[in-house]
This record gives structure tokens, C-alpha cells and sequence, in this order.
């Protein structure tokens, strides 16, 4: 047990020391596409017509479940710093 815990020990150290800068960056950079696919299908909600009627209707069904989530995530107060990348 002690050798199982160990080695866990030291891939959770080598995961957070080589990749967890890579993965938290690619999951925002994810987020970031979602908030824009989000704003296009739906933005005729938030009062900007960009879809033609035809695939707006095609797509709602898609997005319309994480709309609050979305809404929550994109008009909450953020700091200055958070809007500086490196």
C-alpha cells in the first residue's frame, strides 16, 4: 500500500509541476470557443440577430440547456487582473 501511494505521490507531483499549466490553458482556451459558439447561436437572446433563421433553429436545441450557466459565467464582475494573459 505504501509503494502504491508513493508512486501516486509522485505522478500527481510530476503532472502538477510539467502539465497542469498546459491542461488549465487549454481548458480555457475551450471555454473561450464555447462562450463564442454559445453567443452565436443564442444571441438573438442577449439582442444580436447573427444567424440566419433557419440554422439559429437547427442549433437552440444544442445550447439552449447550458444557456443559464453561460449567462452566469460571461456577465460575471471580473477583476482587471483576470483579463491579463500572459
Amino acid at each position: 500500500m505504501k509503494r502504491h501511494e508513493l508512486l501516486q505521490g509522485v505522478k500527481d507531483f510530476l503532472y502538477g509541476f510539467l502539465l497542469h499549466g498546459m491542461v488549465q490553458e487549454v481548458h480555457e482556451e475551450k471555454a473561450d470557443a464555447e462562450d463564442l459558439f454559445t453567443l452565436l447561436v443564442l444571441g438573438e437572446t442577449v439582442g444580436l440577430p447573427l444567424f440566419p433563421g433557419i440554422y439559429h433553429l437547427r442549433l437552440v436545441p444544442y445550447c439552449a440547456g447550458r444557456f443559464p450557466r453561460w449567462k452566469r459565467r460571461v456577465l460575471k464582475p471580473r477583476d482587471i487582473f483576470d483579463m491579463v494573459r500572459d
